[in-house]
């Protein structure tokens, strides 16, 4: 089963930061990429998308779930980690910082749609835009695999090996969400309604907020996986630290603020 996409989450900021100012980031952001092309910018957005790895597809930030032609049509296997290579370990690209916020607080993941949204039928046999389920743990591990915590780890931190916990699961689609593709009768729809965010152009990030448990303390990290489910159950896509369309896996990280 192929899936023609990609998202991750980008940004990951506190709910009352409501312009966005000061955003943490998911592990190895940019400047390990960037050096592919012999240019560092701080503004990850803005380097990702200016290498040939990105352009073509989106390749460098994409960690797909089962991945694109494994053979036997066979999809999630237990090898399959939760996290791309580059984010099975605590290393945070220069000038992305890990957001810094006190347990029980709001926290709000940011990413762009992509044409999830926007272009639904894209993909085929996709029914809708996706669900993304948020983990969390105090104890990472870099082996950490899918099968061992998606649909495993629940709200109490009591299931599976009891490392971490379902912190929530909603719809990739906020209902408000927007990218530049101008045919499209969503984007001709919401453009009119909701605002552009400030220096994206024609484009309204996704947003979904997810709370800090109390557990939490310092290095907590959370794993964001996109799970879009297509004819045949069970294709997915991981991201940051893992979607069952991923990037390695989606991962944000938070850590408490003493």
């Amino acid at each position: 089963m192929t899936v023609n996409c990609h998202s991750w989450v980008e940004q990951v900021s506190l709910v009352e930061d409501v312009a966005f100012q000061n955003p943490g980031y998911p592990r190895d952001n940019g400047d390990s990429q960037a050096s592919l092309s012999g240019v560092y910018l701080a503004n990850y957005s803005v380097v990702i998308r200016t290498l040939p790895e990105f352009l073509h597809n989106g390749t460098v930030m994409t960690y797909l779930l089962p991945p694109n032609g494994r053979s036997g049509n066979i999809e999630i296997i237990s090898s399959d980690r939760i996290c791309m290579p580059s984010q099975q370990f605590p290393y945070q690209s220069q000038g992305s910082p890990r957001l810094e916020v006190r347990a029980g607080k709001e926290v709000v993941l940011r990413y762009q749609e992509n044409g999830h949204v926007t272009l639904p039928h894209e993909t085929p046999g996709k029914a809708t835009p996706g669900t993304i389920f948020v983990y969390g743990t105090k104890e990472s591990r870099s082996t950490d695999t899918v099968l061992n915590i998606h649909k495993v780890w629940n709200k109490d931190g009591t299931a599976g090996d009891a490392r971490g916990r379902l912190l929530a699961e909603f719809d990739f689609d906020d209902g408000e969400c927007y990218g530049p593709n101008f045919l499209s009768p969503i984007y001709q729809l919401r453009q009119k309604v909701f605002e552009a965010d400030p220096g994206q152009g024609p484009n309204r990030w996704c947003r979904n907020r997810v709370q800090v448990p109390e557990v939490a303390d310092n290095a907590f990290r959370g794993y964001t996986i996109m799970e879009k489910l297509l004819a045949k159950p069970g294709s997915a896509s991981t991201s940051g630290s893992s979607s069952l369309h991923s990037r390695g896996g989606e991962e944000e990280e938070e850590e408490e603020e003493n």
